[in-house]
Protein backbone atom coordinates (compact mmCIF):
# COMPACT_ATOMS: atom_id res chain seq x y z
CA UNK A 1 0.00 0.00 0.00
CA UNK A 2 2.87 2.36 0.68
CA UNK A 3 4.10 2.07 -2.92
CA UNK A 4 0.80 3.31 -4.37
CA UNK A 5 1.22 7.01 -3.39
CA UNK A 6 4.84 6.98 -4.57
CA UNK A 7 3.89 5.50 -7.96
CA UNK A 8 1.06 8.00 -8.34
CA UNK A 9 3.33 10.94 -7.53
CA UNK A 10 5.93 9.74 -10.01
CA UNK A 11 3.25 9.31 -12.67
CA UNK A 12 1.88 12.82 -12.06
CA UNK A 13 5.34 14.42 -12.13
CA UNK A 14 6.33 12.51 -15.28
CA UNK A 15 3.03 13.42 -16.96
CA UNK A 16 3.47 17.12 -16.20
CA UNK A 17 7.04 17.01 -17.46
CA UNK A 18 5.91 15.24 -20.65
CA UNK A 19 3.29 17.91 -21.34
CA UNK A 20 5.78 20.75 -20.82
CA UNK A 21 8.90 19.32 -22.52
CA UNK A 22 8.47 16.12 -24.54
CA UNK A 23 11.98 16.24 -25.99
CA UNK A 24 13.74 16.28 -22.66
CA UNK A 25 11.28 13.71 -21.30
CA UNK A 26 12.51 11.21 -23.90
CA UNK A 27 16.06 11.84 -22.73
CA UNK A 28 15.00 11.22 -19.12
CA UNK A 29 13.35 7.93 -20.12
CA UNK A 30 16.51 6.90 -21.97
CA UNK A 31 18.73 7.64 -18.97
CA UNK A 32 16.33 5.91 -16.57
CA UNK A 33 16.23 2.85 -18.83
CA UNK A 34 20.02 2.63 -18.89
CA UNK A 35 20.19 3.06 -15.11
CA UNK A 36 17.59 0.32 -14.53
CA UNK A 37 19.45 -1.99 -16.91
CA UNK A 38 22.75 -1.36 -15.13
CA UNK A 39 21.09 -1.97 -11.77
CA UNK A 40 19.65 -5.26 -13.02
CA UNK A 41 23.06 -6.31 -14.36
CA UNK A 42 24.71 -5.40 -11.06
CA UNK A 43 22.06 -7.37 -9.19
CA UNK A 44 22.78 -10.43 -11.33
CA UNK A 45 26.53 -10.07 -10.67
CA UNK A 46 26.02 -9.74 -6.91
CA UNK A 47 23.62 -12.69 -6.90
CA UNK A 48 26.17 -14.78 -8.80
CA UNK A 49 29.02 -13.84 -6.45
CA UNK A 50 27.01 -14.68 -3.37
CA UNK A 51 25.86 -17.93 -4.96
CA UNK A 52 29.37 -19.05 -5.95
CA UNK A 53 30.94 -17.74 -2.72
CA UNK A 54 34.52 -18.61 -3.69
CA UNK A 55 37.63 -16.48 -3.29
CA UNK A 56 38.47 -16.61 -7.01
CA UNK A 57 35.06 -15.14 -7.88
CA UNK A 58 35.68 -12.14 -5.60
CA UNK A 59 39.18 -11.68 -7.03
CA UNK A 60 37.77 -11.79 -10.58
CA UNK A 61 35.16 -9.19 -9.63
CA UNK A 62 37.89 -6.98 -8.17
CA UNK A 63 40.02 -7.26 -11.32
CA UNK A 64 37.11 -6.45 -13.62
CA UNK A 65 36.14 -3.51 -11.42
CA UNK A 66 39.68 -2.11 -11.46
CA UNK A 67 39.94 -2.36 -15.25
CA UNK A 68 36.51 -0.76 -15.72
CA UNK A 69 37.45 2.10 -13.39
CA UNK A 70 40.73 2.61 -15.22
CA UNK A 71 38.97 2.80 -18.59
CA UNK A 72 36.39 5.26 -17.29
CA UNK A 73 39.13 7.32 -15.64
CA UNK A 74 41.12 7.58 -18.87
CA UNK A 75 37.98 8.39 -20.81
CA UNK A 76 37.06 11.15 -18.34
CA UNK A 77 40.36 12.95 -18.91
CA UNK A 78 40.37 12.14 -22.66
CA UNK A 79 43.48 9.99 -22.40
CA UNK A 80 42.12 6.71 -23.74
CA UNK A 81 45.51 5.19 -24.58
CA UNK A 82 45.95 1.46 -24.14
CA UNK A 83 49.53 1.87 -22.93
CA UNK A 84 48.27 3.95 -20.01
CA UNK A 85 45.68 1.33 -19.06
CA UNK A 86 48.05 -1.04 -17.14
CA UNK A 87 49.40 1.74 -14.92
CA UNK A 88 45.95 3.15 -14.18
CA UNK A 89 44.41 -0.30 -13.62
CA UNK A 90 47.26 -1.33 -11.31
CA UNK A 91 46.80 1.81 -9.22
CA UNK A 92 43.03 1.26 -9.05
CA UNK A 93 43.50 -2.40 -8.14
CA UNK A 94 45.89 -1.55 -5.32
CA UNK A 95 43.71 1.26 -3.99
CA UNK A 96 40.49 -0.74 -4.04
CA UNK A 97 41.97 -4.11 -3.13
CA UNK A 98 44.04 -3.11 -0.12
CA UNK A 99 41.49 -0.80 1.46
CA UNK A 100 38.50 -3.05 0.83
CA UNK A 101 40.48 -6.03 2.11
CA UNK A 102 41.13 -4.22 5.39
CA UNK A 103 37.46 -3.22 5.69
CA UNK A 104 36.25 -6.77 5.12
CA UNK A 105 38.24 -7.83 8.19
CA UNK A 106 35.68 -5.99 10.34
CA UNK A 107 32.62 -6.45 8.07
CA UNK A 108 30.74 -9.56 6.87
CA UNK A 109 31.97 -11.19 3.66
CA UNK A 110 28.71 -10.38 1.89
CA UNK A 111 29.65 -6.69 2.12
CA UNK A 112 32.60 -7.14 -0.27
CA UNK A 113 30.67 -6.09 -3.38
CA UNK A 114 29.15 -2.88 -1.95
CA UNK A 115 32.43 -2.01 -0.25
CA UNK A 116 34.40 -2.27 -3.50
CA UNK A 117 31.61 -0.45 -5.35
CA UNK A 118 31.68 2.54 -3.00
CA UNK A 119 35.47 2.77 -3.15
CA UNK A 120 35.49 2.40 -6.94
CA UNK A 121 32.94 5.20 -7.33
CA UNK A 122 35.10 7.46 -5.19
CA UNK A 123 38.34 6.55 -6.96
CA UNK A 124 36.75 7.16 -10.34
CA UNK A 125 36.48 10.86 -9.49
CA UNK A 126 39.64 11.05 -7.41
CA UNK A 127 41.75 9.11 -9.92
CA UNK A 128 40.67 11.13 -12.93
CA UNK A 129 41.45 14.41 -11.16
CA UNK A 130 44.83 13.24 -9.91
CA UNK A 131 45.81 11.86 -13.33
CA UNK A 132 44.79 15.07 -15.06
CA UNK A 133 46.63 17.19 -12.51
CA UNK A 134 49.83 15.13 -12.70
CA UNK A 135 50.10 15.26 -16.49
CA UNK A 136 49.10 18.92 -16.69
CA UNK A 137 51.63 19.82 -14.00
CA UNK A 138 54.41 17.97 -15.81
CA UNK A 139 53.52 19.74 -19.01
CA UNK A 140 53.55 23.24 -17.55
CA UNK A 141 56.50 22.87 -15.16
CA UNK A 142 58.97 21.06 -17.41
CA UNK A 143 61.31 24.06 -17.61
CA UNK A 144 61.26 24.53 -13.84
CA UNK A 145 61.95 20.82 -13.28
CA UNK A 146 64.93 20.90 -15.65
CA UNK A 147 66.24 23.99 -13.83
CA UNK A 148 66.02 22.17 -10.50
CA UNK A 149 67.88 19.17 -11.94
CA UNK A 150 70.60 21.42 -13.33
CA UNK A 151 70.91 23.09 -9.92
CA UNK A 152 71.72 19.78 -8.25
CA UNK A 153 68.28 18.66 -7.11
CA UNK A 154 67.41 14.98 -7.23
CA UNK A 155 64.70 13.60 -9.49
CA UNK A 156 62.32 13.25 -6.57
CA UNK A 157 62.93 16.84 -5.47
CA UNK A 158 62.24 18.11 -8.99
CA UNK A 159 58.96 16.18 -9.06
CA UNK A 160 57.83 17.28 -5.60
CA UNK A 161 55.68 20.24 -6.83
CA UNK A 162 53.80 17.90 -9.19
CA UNK A 163 53.43 15.25 -6.49
CA UNK A 164 52.11 17.82 -4.03
CA UNK A 165 49.50 19.14 -6.47
CA UNK A 166 48.47 15.63 -7.49
CA UNK A 167 47.89 14.51 -3.92
CA UNK A 168 45.85 17.63 -3.26
CA UNK A 169 43.71 16.90 -6.31
CA UNK A 170 43.28 13.28 -5.16
CA UNK A 171 41.81 14.16 -1.76
CA UNK A 172 39.77 17.21 -2.80
CA UNK A 173 36.66 15.18 -3.80
CA UNK A 174 36.56 13.57 -0.36
CA UNK A 175 37.10 16.91 1.36
CA UNK A 176 34.22 18.32 -0.67
CA UNK A 177 31.93 15.58 0.65
CA UNK A 178 33.11 16.02 4.23
CA UNK A 179 32.69 19.81 4.13
CA UNK A 180 29.03 19.63 3.09
CA UNK A 181 26.52 19.84 5.97
CA UNK A 182 25.55 16.27 6.85
CA UNK A 183 22.17 17.49 8.12
CA UNK A 184 21.01 18.26 4.58
CA UNK A 185 23.35 15.88 2.68
CA UNK A 186 23.51 12.62 4.62
CA UNK A 187 25.95 10.05 3.21
CA UNK A 188 24.22 7.34 1.19
CA UNK A 189 26.08 4.69 3.15
CA UNK A 190 24.72 6.02 6.45
CA UNK A 191 21.17 6.09 5.09
CA UNK A 192 21.52 2.59 3.65
CA UNK A 193 22.72 1.16 6.95
CA UNK A 194 19.87 2.79 8.83
CA UNK A 195 17.32 1.50 6.31
CA UNK A 196 18.91 -1.94 6.53
CA UNK A 197 18.21 -2.10 10.25
CA UNK A 198 21.63 -1.25 11.68
CA UNK A 199 21.95 0.77 14.83
CA UNK A 200 22.84 4.43 14.66
CA UNK A 201 26.19 3.80 16.34
CA UNK A 202 27.08 1.07 13.83
CA UNK A 203 26.04 3.31 10.92
CA UNK A 204 28.22 6.15 12.19
CA UNK A 205 31.18 3.82 12.75
CA UNK A 206 30.89 2.26 9.27
CA UNK A 207 30.60 5.69 7.66
CA UNK A 208 33.75 6.85 9.43
CA UNK A 209 35.54 3.67 8.35
CA UNK A 210 34.55 4.25 4.73
CA UNK A 211 35.69 7.86 4.85
CA UNK A 212 39.05 6.72 6.24
CA UNK A 213 39.31 4.00 3.58
CA UNK A 214 38.46 6.50 0.83
CA UNK A 215 41.23 8.81 2.04
CA UNK A 216 43.80 6.01 2.10
CA UNK A 217 42.66 4.68 -1.28
CA UNK A 218 42.90 8.16 -2.86
CA UNK A 219 46.45 8.76 -1.64
CA UNK A 220 47.60 5.21 -2.40
CA UNK A 221 46.12 5.19 -5.90
CA UNK A 222 47.62 8.58 -6.77
CA UNK A 223 51.09 7.60 -5.53
CA UNK A 224 51.13 4.27 -7.40
CA UNK A 225 49.78 5.89 -10.54
CA UNK A 226 52.50 8.55 -10.51
CA UNK A 227 55.21 5.99 -9.81
CA UNK A 228 54.17 3.61 -12.60
CA UNK A 229 53.64 6.40 -15.12
CA UNK A 230 56.99 7.99 -14.33
CA UNK A 231 58.81 4.69 -14.85
CA UNK A 232 57.43 4.49 -18.41
CA UNK A 233 58.91 7.83 -19.42
CA UNK A 234 58.58 7.19 -23.14
CA UNK A 235 54.80 6.78 -23.02
CA UNK A 236 54.45 9.63 -20.57
CA UNK A 237 56.45 11.95 -22.84
CA UNK A 238 54.19 11.06 -25.77
CA UNK A 239 51.10 11.81 -23.72
CA UNK A 240 52.44 15.14 -22.50
CA UNK A 241 53.38 16.25 -26.01
CA UNK A 242 50.43 14.87 -28.00
CA UNK A 243 47.27 14.77 -25.89
CA UNK A 244 45.26 17.75 -24.73
CA UNK A 245 43.71 17.66 -21.29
Amino acid sequence: MGLVPVVLLVAVAAGLFWLVDKGFSRRILHVVGIAVGQLALLGCCVWGLLLIDRWWAYVLWLLLLAVACALLCLKAVRLLRWRLLPATALAMLAGIGLTSGCLILCLPKAAFVPVTGVLAAHLLLSGSRSLQTFISCLRHTEAHRLFLLASGASELESLMPCIRRTLRAAVLPLLGQLSSPVVVAMPLLFCGLILGGSSVAAAILCTLLFWSAAFVASVLTAMIMMWVLWRDKKTLAEVIQADTL
